[in-house]
């Protein structure tokens, strides 16, 4: 206990006499673990198909369907499955050369189910469901997320969601046993959810995180009748391992045989999957522990140093009879320390993030796109995997020390050369230019992305308005009415967005390759008050107060569109899922929406309200906050039973814009906290420097040295080190350029040049080490020639 208090004091002496370094150390190394736990939670799903880890993963294999009469016309040979061929296939027993069989179904619904538990509480939600084969989560080898048991064969009525869904829609409640009795032509027969499976890997093709999975049976829950087009154009299948590739072949084409096909096998066992995952995940650690390294590399060094500074003192604690142990308990508790209070800040950081996110960034989390979770669980396995590798380095530098009393005489009586510790920080240098030409690249393309939204110049006013979605509403009319008649609503405007077929495109063969599809992006509005709340002025062709549904079509859109001779008659034909096909007359051209990044046109079809309808509510001013209170107490009072929050933030809602936002912010801390970590490692380093040579210095001065003389003498190791760092850091930050390229293709129109984010990163550290060295260089100027040699 004496020698713990002991070492406790002595390293709390140590951290408190450099505090400005501790701090800068704990701060960089807090980010650091952050940033690699962010990185390892957002990459979770990136993992191997489970169906890699099953015995018969090497006789999977994808059977895919020929027609033996190609027609001359046709694109492509292939033939979706259908339920004649399932049936032939699954019949007598199903195949007798096959272990495992499964078809796979990618149609997704959208439903608002209401789910019934045991304790008598309804929960109703909006979910995407899926129709599965019941074999499809046996066959890839899904295990339950609370038994840890294989997931067996489905029965009919039975449903499986995943872990990550189940907790955004149920909450900490276990969906277990839930029914939803509501039962229509899609779904027939009321289910249950029977368990709640493991999260799917984004490579567990076709099942995805998002959806619930329900079956219907062997042969009808691959899919309804009316929907045929929707089968999946190949099936799954386990070759048994007595059997040959060729005999399963055989006995599936003696099955399909009167369909007029014929079979070919597609080995699941390729190599594409897993290099994907090693490649991605490779990457993703390693840049994001970037600055972990750097951070820990400028902790060591200080370490080090102050290590080798304490030679005297290590010296005498040996003569006195201290072991090699009893030293490393003493410098490791300065590192325990250190680590502690990094975890410690670390946690604290990723629980802001986490609630963060899941406040501001609600809508992007709860569509299970994007889970970031137990970021504090994760910063203290690293801060404890980080604590064991500061002690075997402390270990190897006290044996160095210790290793005779005559190596230890000579190692406080000679200098020693600083190879490792200006190799360090040239990798320090190189992590820095990285991250801040990073940070400028990052906000290079944030900052294109942001233009292409077309944000107006002053968003307070939206700000301040309210999204409300009415798609988990039985009733919306009647909310509508009421929040319409709330004392602190100044207006109401009813719109929907989504992309609705052009028949004009269709017919049209060369306007459908000009602008790649044969649909357009629509604002769905019942009257034209969207123009004034977005403040649209639209260039009117002939405005026909009587004509109820018309377009006013976007104006680049619609000069393209002219171009191509589309529209030459002034009307648009368009093929809504709810009116079917309407033939809409061409009343003028609007600019650029605010807040789309597509070239949306509106689609105005007066007094026709609806579910699939949102309302943006304007509140008087000032009234912002009374509104929101107001229509919580009136949603909840009209519609306990949904739990999806309907009353949200306009700008909240924005889940692009916002997450672009925050992109800009996190990168602004990174740049921030490398610019920093390197200021800490070059600052220390040169203060060390200058300190140990002052004699030096004051002898080159009696002999006439001119400041220049030592500004070249001091800037030479530096220039050399920032030369070697710029050739490993340009080019990671040109891959990182080519990385964001990919990253966002489609979202922005030009390739953006890495060429003056990386001058202009480059100059910002060159310029920090310049004034450090140049400041330090000022300090040992002014020590006095005659008094330094005299006491020397």
């Amino acid at each position: 206990m004496y020698l713990l208090i002991h070492n406790l004091k002595i390293a709390i002496r140590n951290l408190m006499k450099y505090k400005l370094q501790t701090i800068i150390s704990v701060l960089g190394i807090a980010i650091g673990i952050v940033t690699l736990a962010f990185a390892h939670s957002a990459i979770e799903r990136i993992k191997l198909p489970t169906i890699y880890h099953q015995s018969y993963y090497d006789r999977a294999y994808q059977v895919w369907f020929d027609s033996l009469n190609l027609a001359p016309d046709a694109d492509t040979n292939y033939v979706r499955v259908n339920k004649d061929i399932i049936r032939a296939l699954k019949g007598d027993g199903g195949l007798k050369c096959a272990e495992k069989m499964a078809v796979p179904n990618g149609t997704m619904y959208g439903n608002r189910f209401e789910f019934h538990f045991s304790d008598s509480s309804i929960l109703r939600k909006a979910v995407d469901c899926c129709i599965i084969d019941p074999e499809m989560f046996d066959y890839h080898g899904h295990r339950s997320a609370i038994t840890g048991e294989r997931i067996k064969k489905l029965g009919v009525g039975e449903a499986i969601i995943c872990k990550s869904l189940a907790t955004i829609i149920f909450g900490d409640k276990n969906p277990v046993g839930a029914v939803q009795v509501y039962t229509s032509e899609t779904f027939p027969i009321p289910f249950t959810i029977v368990d709640v499976c493991e999260d799917f890997s984004e490579f567990d093709s076709p099942l995805s995180p998002r959806h619930m999975y329900i079956s219907l049976g062997d042969v009808e829950s691959v899919q309804c009748e009316t929907s045929a087009e929707a089968y999946a154009i190949w099936i799954n299948v386990a070759r048994k391992e007595e059997c040959t590739d060729k005999q399963l072949l055989d006995e599936i084409n003696s099955r399909i045989k009167p369909f007029g096909i014929k079979a070919q096998l597609q080995s699941e066992a390729g190599r594409e999957s897993v290099e994907a995952v090693l490649t991605i995940n490779s990457l993703v650690y390693l840049v994001s522990s970037l600055i972990l390294i750097a951070a820990i590399i400028g902790f060591l060094r200080m370490q080090i140093q102050l290590f080798w500074s304490r030679r005297r003192e290590v010296s005498l604690r040996i003569v006195n009879g201290a072991t090699r142990w009893q030293l490393f308990y003493l410098f490791c508790t300065e590192v325990l320390i250190t680590i502690c209070m990094s975890v410690i800040t670390a946690v604290l950081i990723g629980n802001w993030i986490e609630h963060f996110l899941y406040t501001r960034l609600a809508d992007l989390m709860s569509e299970g796109d994007f889970v970031i979770h137990n970021l504090g669980m994760y910063s203290c396995q690293i801060g404890l995997l980080l604590f064991v590798i500061c002690s075997l380095t402390i270990w190897i530098a006290l044996i160095r020390i210790c290793k005779s009393e005559k190596g230890l005489e000579a190692n406080m009586r000679h200098s020693r050369t600083h190879i490792f510790r200006n190799t360090m920080l040239g990798f320090q240098i190189a992590i820095s230019i990285v991250f801040v030409c990073g940070t400028f690249i990052t906000l290079n393309w944030a900052d294109k992305m942001l233009d292409a939204y077309h944000l107006p110049e002053d968003e307070s006013f939206y700000e301040n308005c309210v999204s409300l979605s009415l798609r988990h509403d039985d009733d919306p009319k009647q909310l509508v009415e009421e929040i319409r008649r709330l004392p602190d609503v100044d207006r109401m405007v009813c719109h929907s967005e989504g992309h609705i077929p052009v028949l004009n495109l269709t017919e049209n063969e060369e306007a459908k390759v000009a602008l790649q599809r044969d649909y357009l992006p629509f604002f769905c509005a019942t009257d034209t008050t969207l123009l004034s709340f977005y403040n649209l002025k639209a260039h009117w062709f002939a405005k026909n107060n009587n004509v109820k549904e018309f377009v006013l079509m976007n104006e680049s859109i619609y000069s393209q569109l002219k171009e191509l001779g589309v529209i030459d008659n002034g009307t648009l034909t368009l093929n809504d899922w709810n009116e079917g096909v309407l033939t809409l007359p061409i009343a003028g051209t609007i600019p650029d929406i605010p807040y789309t990044n597509m070239k949306t046109s509106i689609y105005i079809h007066q007094g026709n309200e609806g579910r699939g309808f949102e309302y943006v509510v304007v509140p008087k001013a000032g009234r912002y906050a009374s509104l929101i209170s107001d229509m919580e107490k009136t949603i909840h009072r009209l519609s306990p039973s949904v739990s999806d929050k309907m009353a949200k933030n306009f700008c909240d809602k924005k889940t692009e814009i916002n997450l672009i936002r925050s992109m800009k912010t996190i990168a602004w801390i990174l740049g921030a906290v490398s610019i920093i970590i390197c200021a800490m490692s070059i600052y220390s380093t040169i203060a060390l420097d200058t300190r140990s040579r002052r004699k030096e210095v004051a002898i080159r001065k009696v002999h006439g040295a001119m400041r220049r003389d030592i500004y070249r003498l001091f800037g030479r190791l530096y220039f050399i080190l920032i030369v070697l760092a710029l050739f490993i850091a340009i080019p990671g930050a040109i891959l990182f350029n080519q990385m964001m390229d990919g990253i966002m293709q489609g979202s922005v129109d030009a390739t953006l040049s890495p060429v003056i984010p990386c001058i202009l990163g480059s100059l910002v550290i060159i310029i920090l080490i310049a004034l450090i060295v140049g400041w330090h260089i000022r300090k040992v100027m002014k020590v006095e020639c005659d008094e330094m040699i005299v006491k020397e």
